[in-house]
């Protein structure tokens, strides 16, 4: 399984894309807090956009093979 965040839905065509210049200290810390095993990693990425004020209803799973 593999988190996949859905950033071109078609509701964001024709839309602004923003982005945000993310400060050192914050990228180190997220690196630091990042589970070492992969069964603990899958939902980090989640966590991580929920954080950043990314709407949930653009999140989605998908399996990989």
């Amino acid at each position: 399984m593999m988190v996949a965040l859905s950033a071109l839905s078609s509701g964001l065509f024709g839309q602004p894309v923003v982005f945000q210049k993310t400060p050192r200290e914050t990228l180190e810390s997220r690196l630091r807090d990042c589970p070492e095993k992969n069964e603990k990693r899958y939902d980090k990425p989640k966590e991580l956009f929920k954080k950043a004020g990314g709407p949930e209803d653009r999140l989605f799973d998908t399996q990989m093979e």
